[in-house]
């Protein structure tokens, strides 16, 4: 796994929603404080609904963003 530290990606895709974790204070969500689900613009799985990829989200990361994650709604264009 080494060989993809620090690379980045692009990618395009739909919000399908943005899930809080529902048990504060545990150690689970520290590591996975929220999800984003996205539906890819070019999936791969063409007829299937829901999401294509879910993002996890530190709660250092939820904080540090949670402006921005604020303002998406599904269908928004990411």
């Amino acid at each position: 796994m080494s060989r993809f530290q620090g690379k980045g990606v692009q990618w395009d895709g739909y919000v399908v929603r943005v899930v809080l974790a529902d048990d504060n204070g545990s150690i689970r969500s520290i590591y996975n404080a929220a999800t984003l689900l996205v539906k890819m613009h070019t999936s791969d799985q063409e007829g299937v609904m829901g999401a294509d990829l879910g993002l996890s989200i530190s709660e250092a990361a939820l904080v540090e963003n949670k402006e921005t994650l604020d303002l998406l709604h599904a269908g928004d264009h990411i």
